[in-house]
């Protein structure tokens, strides 16, 4: 007898691949249900499951002061809450996405298990999504929670009333809420058992501005899962500074060098004062960072043991701090000042220090040749720096203006006739160049090609509707700002740009600092709002390309390309 032809050669076959995320079998007590006194539940599934970093991923309302333990056993999950269990109140245990079959991993949605202690259950929700208030992001697992308590006090003196967290999209549907008014808050991570904001330990936090009243179903929704729905509430979180403390760390590096580095911008000088020496511009000189001052002491102040500054806060309050320039010197604190004395360092054989803006060979068009100089260097020594032409032997005239150069001390500005496209050499003679302590530069030869025009892009904006606050910024691929213009009526312009590809972004200065900043709450004041380009510009060199922008036409969760999304690593703020 001869085989069947369409059975020759054949295993057994599989059925279609199990797509179907597990369901609840039956649970003690049942979804739902009221007038429930036991403080253990148990959720029985139609097939064996998997949970995921129960610790992290679920949360119960109200919040508990003693974890509740939860188990997973086969088909079965138990959830023994520690807290005993307060009169007519609903319960909520959100599970988020923790929850899958254990064969194909098929994830059970916002699946959360409620129960109430008294007569009735409480249906409501407020929903909404958690963005990064600088970059748009969405923010995932992180604590959101309501207070029905209004004051302003509540977020930093209260446990929340309500918590949930949100998901890998930053959406949060905070459950099983009683109707009333109600504030929303965002916090990183729970800093204590209260599930509040610790101003004293800053994270970043998120706020609403105005009072919210929960629904079951918006208008305006956009929905993501059967049982569930997200409006169109919007939270901007962003790191929450310490408001009151400035802290400083003091560093010995040399017997004529230290600095003083703070936690805050210092804006004036002048808050720091000498009380065992003069502070005089003759006597030392200073290197002004944002937060950082460096200090370069004459040889007369390079020989105190100790010099005693003291630091006013922008409260009023004083701190002072000791600097001790003599050998083996431990770590000393003092108030909110941590201060590390090094021991004195023989840097004579060292030479100076010399650095430039060359990048890859080239000057930029618009830019003039610049010197920097890490340490004070005497103007009057400059005569042994010659600049040629090409492989010209004879020098070009050349002279030197110093220039306020952030972050050096002292930087110059070599003033020649240079022209596009041509090549150049700058030597610096051994023995040019004296800093004021005495030491001498090395030999050293710097050859580079200034651009042609010809090579540059130029972006054109107008923004629409147009306000005077606004700062732009041109992004990199990586979303990192490389530069930034400030507004204007009659379009907003990136010129001398390399040819490439970039995106934008822009925010509404609110202060006049032309840096973007976070909020405050303890003002009661928002981050500085945000806006991206939704599309990826390339520029080309010698071409004008211009863009209109109308920065607020697209929804936030729209707006950011998304080749943009998640890739922001570092943020700055103020």
């Amino acid at each position: 007898m001869l085989s069947s032809c369409a059975n020759r050669g054949m295993g057994p076959q599989g059925g279609k691949k199990d797509i179907t995320p597990p369901r609840v079998a039956r649970s003690m007590p049942a979804q739902n249900e009221t007038n429930v006194s036991s403080q253990r539940i148990e959720i029985n599934f139609d097939e064996y499951v998997l949970l995921e970093d129960a610790y992290n991923n679920v949360t119960v309302s109200p919040p508990q002061k003693r974890m509740p333990v939860i188990k997973l056993a086969g088909k079965k999950i138990t959830v023994e809450l520690k807290d005993t269990l307060q009169p007519n109140t609903t319960y909520t245990i959100d599970f988020g996405s923790a929850i899958a079959d254990n064969n194909e991993k098929n994830v059970l949605p916002n699946f959360a298990f409620a129960f109430s202690t008294g007569a009735e259950l409480d249906t409501l929700q407020i929903s909404g999504t958690l963005f990064d208030a600088q970059t748009l992001d969405p923010i995932a697992n992180t604590l959101t929670g309501i207070h029905s308590n209004l004051s302003d006090t509540a977020f930093t003196t209260l446990p929340f009333d309500r918590i949930t967290k949100t998901d890998a999209n930053g959406r949060f549907a905070v459950k099983n809420v009683k109707a009333g008014d109600y504030r929303v808050f965002a916090l990183s991570q729970n800093v204590n058992d209260g599930y509040r904001f610790d101003p004293k330990s800053p994270v970043a936090v998120a706020f609403s501005e105005n009072i919210l009243q929960p629904d079951t179903l918006s208008k305006d929704t956009a929905k993501i899962a059967d049982s569930l729905r997200f409006n169109n509430l919007i939270l901007f979180q962003y790191e929450e500074k310490k408001a009151d403390t400035l802290t400083i760390e003091a560093k010995r590096e040399r017997k004529e060098k230290f600095t003083l580095t703070f936690n805050k911008e210092l804006n004036d000088v002048s808050q720091i004062e000498a009380r065992n020496f003069e502070l005089t511009e003759s006597a030392f000189k200073v290197s002004p960072k944002r937060n950082e001052i460096t200090f370069w002491l004459d040889s007369t102040l390079a020989k105190i043991d100790t010099l005693h500054l003291v630091v006013k806060h922008l409260t009023e309050k004083i701190d002072s701090v000791h600097i001790l320039l003599g050998e083996g010197f431990n770590k000393i604190t003092i108030d909110s000042i941590s201060a590390t004395n090094l021991a004195k360092k023989d840097n004579n054989a060292k030479i100076q220090l010399i650095t430039n803006n060359i990048t890859g060979g080239k000057l930029e068009y618009y830019d003039s040749l610049k010197l920097f100089f890490d340490v004070p260097v005497k103007d009057s020594t400059f005569k042994k720096i010659h600049l040629r032409h090409g492989k010209d032997t004879v020098d070009m005239p050349i002279s030197f203006r110093k220039t306020d150069n952030y972050p050096y001390l002292n930087s110059y500005t070599v003033i020649a006739p240079l022209e596009e496209s041509e090549n150049y050499t700058l030597t610096i003679d051994s023995a040019a160049v004296f800093d004021v302590f005495g030491k001498a530069t090395d030999k050293a030869s710097i050859g580079f090609k200034r651009r042609a025009l010809s090579e540059y892009s130029t972006l054109a904006l107008d923004l629409q509707p147009f306000d005077s606050r606004i700062v732009v910024e041109l992004l990199d691929e990586k979303d990192q700002p490389l530069r930034q213009s400030k507004a204007e009526s009659d379009g907003t312009y990136f010129d001398y740009v390399e040819a490439g590809n970039y995106y934008l972004r822009l925010f509404i200065d609110e202060n006049g600092d032309e840096t973007w900043n976070g909020g405050s709450y303890a003002e009661q004041r928002q981050p500085e709002k945000v806006y991206y380009y939704p599309k990826k510009i390339t520029l080309r060199a010698n071409w004008e390309v211009r863009e209109d922008w109308s920065y607020s036409t697209l929804p936030i969760w729209q707006q950011k390309p998304q080749e943009l999304k998640g890739k922001t690593t570092t943020k700055k703020q103020n």
